[in-house]
């Protein structure tokens, strides 16, 4: 067993874990929007299934659109939820809108298995990372009572804004050394988005757990 597949199963795992665990938000005290992506986590689970037991392109491609606009649409929802600020909300809505348009237009011409989740991941999660950094803006503007480290609010923003710093960073170092044409490149990037997808679902399971009836 390669160092890869060890990676990819890890990712299955904590996959798996994260959507048990989420399943407190149905009976403990949890805000609406952890109900929610825990429907996103059941659907990640499902789509990474689908993806270990075909080797179909078509059949992958599609299960990765679907679960990119369902993070799409999910995303948009719980940020709508969580910051405050009007102004912030409005350009969320506005350029949601405006990429979702995109979206359906390339459908419309390509297909739906066509292959697009990789570049809707840059753009969705630049887009995320404004409701991301204005939460913690507005943390210390408003100097919210209570430990942080035990609020499920502050771990999910947290490891969201993790996830979509670091696959906006990998993505645009992917194209710098496609540019370059820099040997095994392929292969180094999918370990890093691997280990980070762990990274990221232990962090949103940290979330869940500091959930109390």
């Amino acid at each position: 067993m390669n160092i890869y597949l060890i990676v990819r199963l890890g990712g299955s795992l904590t996959n798996l874990a994260l959507f048990i665990i989420s399943l407190r938000a149905f009976w403990t005290r949890a805000p609406s929007f952890a109900r929610v992506f825990s429907g996103l986590c059941f659907l990640e689970v499902v789509a990474d299934t689908i993806e270990w037991g075909s080797n179909r392109n078509d059949v992958q491609q599609i299960t990765s659109n679907c679960v990119s606009l369902a993070e799409l649409v999910i995303y948009t929802f719980i940020f709508l939820q969580i910051i405050n600020a009007k102004w912030v909300k409005g350009i969320l809505i506005t350029a949601i809108s405006l990429l979702s348009l995109l979206y359906l237009w390339i459908f419309l011409r390509k297909g739906f298995s066509h292959p697009i989740t990789f570049d809707m991941e840059l753009m969705d999660y630049a887009v995320f990372l404004i409701p991301a950094f204005t939460y913690f803006r507005e943390i210390f503007r408003f100097q919210r009572e209570g430990d942080l480290l035990k609020d499920f609010t502050f771990w999910f923003v947290t490891a969201s804004l993790f996830i979509f710093a670091s696959t906006i960073i990998s993505r645009l170092g992917l194209f710098y050394l496609f540019t370059l044409e820099s040997g095994n490149y392929i292969n180094n990037f999918f370990l890093l988005s691997g280990l980070v997808f762990i990274i990221v679902n232990v962090l949103y399971i940290k979330a869940y757990l500091c959930l109390r009836k």
